[in-house]
């Protein structure tokens, strides 16, 4: 990407989008940008421990010619200590840094202080409530913000001369199975004697409620329980850390530090508790602990305000659309508090402000209907919210199974990248590149670019990818396509074995919350391309190892077939030369009778017949095996008569079939013809009769095998069978498996089925299956459609 004609970039290095954290701090850095010359550019870390491996390669993107500065998400010190974090954020220098959530010494950061909500939390819940049996899930060991809980929930139960337990003090990672282990860790014994729980995130804490009524308890009833982090639901007690404030303050404080302005090293943004019923506090107490929580805010005041102003200009113009959609617009906005008695109180509220003022001007009734309509509005607005959220997830859900099942159903990569361009539109996703590291290099420095669109459709791009910088992100000629694509997210492709590559999507927060599982659904797809070539690679090599071995047997077979033919032939050609000199000598001596004469020419006519008997012999061995060879190694398609050809294949074989003086007959009518590559039929008929004599005509004498065809219905139908010993019931299902022999080191690889199956399938498009009896011989029954003969590849013929 060109430094001059790029927006100000600003890096962000988060955990991955589907964690609720990480959309909380896009949405919060979208609305400082959002119609800014600034491009956001989201580098996806991961929790996934594979993905992990890898995250260095990634992070080797990250210098002053991508980004301009980077803001750092706190919840990457997950897990490790805070001198390890300390070091990672340092590594970064001379970039201009901000954290979020933890405070580094050196770096300007943006924290919560969790301290004030954690201490409003126990208090509310130790002298509100009077609980004194507290257990505790904590976060990570070591982790500043887990410790910062950990250390109040201590010091509040201490100053009330309350014990901590040690066998009620459990960590987990934030994650939501650390907080089932946690939960069945504190369960193990039995009903516990503590009054409930207090954990320190949201998502434990759901995770621990889930598992609590799993094992029959009710919450609160039976145990309380409460977050941190407000994040999940609305019956959670938990606290606020304004997670989505803090990334606003950080990219201003980025921003500021780029513009070379003064900024404050440490912003500490105070938390608050949040009452809800997991606590066991009454409906009414949240009610009207949200009413002041609600009031207190000095933008629901501006929204009463505004409220205020719409309903009175509505009643007088008598257009209640004004009114309507304001409250509309004041319910979404604080959607995630919502609750319908809370609103009806706000709605009684604006009752008490405005109906006088409506009766002095003689409006009373229309203000009484508007009322109404704010009512019904407020009271529908849960199921109507509900139907909205349910039709958004089951669309998304919908869309990501429709992705998935589309590239689970092809193993080819061009395939694969026109689904990409199909469905990622659909999906949120503006603009997609998709880049794979250059393997030739052994290093990830260089990167091919091989998949690439924006809003005016698919780009062009050579087979053999645009070959760029990786830590470039793109190739120099892809820019920007418009002022909106201002919100990039950097994701690794990667399999088990090997990071692939990475993708860069253009998108919004709704895309961002699916793009790592996107990315994984495509790294799977490319994965399998890869695992399909390899195979098909192999499989080759295999069938080419096959056929060498194959030819090289039957050059053997017929070298020593031949030899006897040639040497007949010699041994005769010799015995005439020795009796043509006796004649010579007797001519000259003069002693030749009219009798010896005749004896001698009734020898040497015998003779040349030996000789040209043997010698056609030969030579009808030399020409099937000719032919037979020719197809195997070149599989060149024409026309051949199917008996014709069968034949050659037995007469090739017949060193093998006459060692036990085994048989095969062949009945084929003389008009069918076929179009395709014969030597595929060679190897097929070559390997079944093979398996005959090494298998089934093992301890038989005079084995016989007959191989009758047929066409019937455009369809050529092919019964193969032999009178040996069968095969067992047990492994009659496995025999077209790769490798698979019952003469492991006795001559049998396992693959001569294998490949009659593949040729048979692939090639001829056809079916073979197999009948057997033990005892009483094998039947290989062989369907496939009559081949169309392609006339442009008869010209050479």
């Amino acid at each position: 990407m060109k430094h001059s004609e790029l927006p100000m970039r600003i890096g962000l290095l988060v955990a991955p989008s589907d964690y609720p954290y990480t959309n909380s701090i896009i949405k919060g850095i979208l609305e400082v940008t959002k119609g800014t010359n600034v491009c956001i550019i989201s580098y996806m870390l991961g929790y996934d421990t594979l993905k992990q491996r890898f995250q260095n390669d990634i992070l080797d993107f990250i210098n002053n010619r991508t980004i301009d500065g980077l803001i750092i998400s706190g919840s990457l010190s997950h897990d490790i200590s805070e001198e390890v974090f300390k070091k990672f954020c340092h590594s970064f220098k001379p970039l201009p840094l901000v954290t979020l959530s933890v405070q580094v010494p050196g770096i300007h950061g943006i924290f919560s202080d969790n301290s004030v909500g954690m201490r409003q939390l126990m208090k509310h819940l130790l002298d509100d409530h009077h609980y004194e049996r507290i257990a505790f899930i904590g976060g990570p060991v070591g982790q500043q913000e887990a410790e910062i809980r950990k250390s109040i929930f201590i010091n509040e139960m201490h100053k009330r001369n309350l014990k901590v337990r040690d066998e009620w003090m459990v960590h987990g990672n934030f994650l939501l199975p650390s907080g089932i282990a946690a939960m069945e860790k504190l369960l193990e014994m039995g009903k516990p004697d503590f009054q409930g729980i207090v954990v320190a995130n949201d998502e434990m804490a759901i995770a621990a409620l889930n598992c609590l009524e799993d094992h029959g308890y009710k919450v609160p009833q039976d145990f309380f329980i409460t977050g941190f982090d407000d994040f999940y639901s609305n019956i959670l007690t938990t606290v606020r850390q304004s997670i989505a404030h803090q990334a606003k303050v950080g990219t201003t404080t980025i921003l500021k530090i780029l513009k070379g302005e003064s900024v404050v090293k440490h912003t500490s943004i105070p938390s608050s508790v949040i009452i809800r019923s997991s606590c066991g506090c009454s409906p009414i107490d949240r009610l009207n602990q949200k009413a002041r929580q609600l009031f207190s805010e000095e933008k629901f005041q501006k929204w009463l305000i505004l409220l205020e102003d719409a309903f009175l200009e509505s009643v007088k113009s008598s257009d209640s659309r004004l009114f309507l959609n304001h409250l509309q617009n004041l319910l979404d906005d604080y959607s995630t508090t919502f609750s319908g008695t809370l609103y009806l109180t706000i709605l009684s509220e604006l009752r008490k402000k405005v109906i006088p003022e409506c009766i002095q001007s003689g409006w009373q009734i229309e203000a009484g209907l508007l009322l109404d309509q704010g009512s019904l509005l407020i009271i529908e607005y849960p199921s109507n919210l509900e139907t909205q959220n349910t039709f958004d997830t089951l669309s998304k859900a919908n869309q990501m199974r429709a992705f998935n099942e589309s590239l689970a159903n092809t193993v080819v990569m061009e395939e694969v990248l026109d689904i990409f361009f199909r469905d990622l539109p659909i999906m949120g996703f503006k603009s997609c590149f998709l880049s794979m590291f250059d393997n030739s290099r052994k290093s990830t420095s260089m990167s091919s670019l091989i998949f690439a669109y924006d809003e005016s459709g698919r780009k062009e791009i050579p087979p053999e990818g645009i070959l760029f910088p990786s830590q470039d992100l793109f190739p120099e000629e892809f820019q920007f396509t418009s002022n909106e694509d201002k919100f990039l997210i950097v994701d690794l492709l990667y399999s088990k074995k090997e990071i692939l590559g990475f993708v860069v999507f253009f998108t919004d927060t709704a895309g961002g919350k699916i793009s790592n599982a996107v990315s994984l659904l495509m790294s799977n797809a490319i994965q399998g391309v890869k695992l399909w070539e390899e195979r098909k690679s192999a499989e080759l090599l295999i069938i080419q190892s096959e056929k060498m071995a194959a030819l090289g047997s039957l050059v053997a077979g017929v070298a020593h077939e031949i030899n006897t033919p040639i040497g007949i032939g010699i041994t005769a050609v010799s015995d005439i030369k020795v009796r043509i000199n006796d004649i010579n000598k007797l001519i000259k001596e003069g002693a030749l009778s009219r009798t010896r004469f005749n004896k001698f020419m009734e020898i040497l006519n015998e003779e040349f017949h030996l000789v040209e008997t043997n010698l056609h012999r030969a030579g009808d061995l030399i020409r099937s095996f000719k032919k037979i060879s020719v197809d195997q190694s070149q599989e060149r398609s024409r026309l051949f008569f199917l008996g014709e050809y069968l034949q050659d294949i037995v007469s090739s074989l017949h060193p093998q079939l006459k060692q036990k003086k085994h048989s095969c007959e062949i009945i084929c009518p003389e008009e069918i013809k076929l179009y395709g590559p014969p030597g595929t039929l060679a190897q097929i008929f070559s390997n079944l009769i093979g398996n005959s004599v090494l298998h089934g005509f093992e301890n038989k004498v005079e084995g016989k095998i007959r191989i009758l065809c047929s066409i019937r219905n455009g369809t050529v139908h092919i019964e193969y069978t032999d009178d040996g010993s069968g095969i067992e019931p047990e492994i009659i299902s496995r025999i077209f498996e790769p490798f698979f022999t019952t003469k492991i080191g006795q001559g049998g690889s396992g693959l001569g089925l294998q490949i009659a199956y593949n040729q048979i399938v692939q090639i001829w498009k056809g079916t073979i299956s197999c009948i057997s009896v033990v005892g009483h011989g094998t039947k290989f029954l062989i369907d496939f459609p009559v081949p169309e003969i392609q006339i442009n590849d008869l010209s050479d013929e």
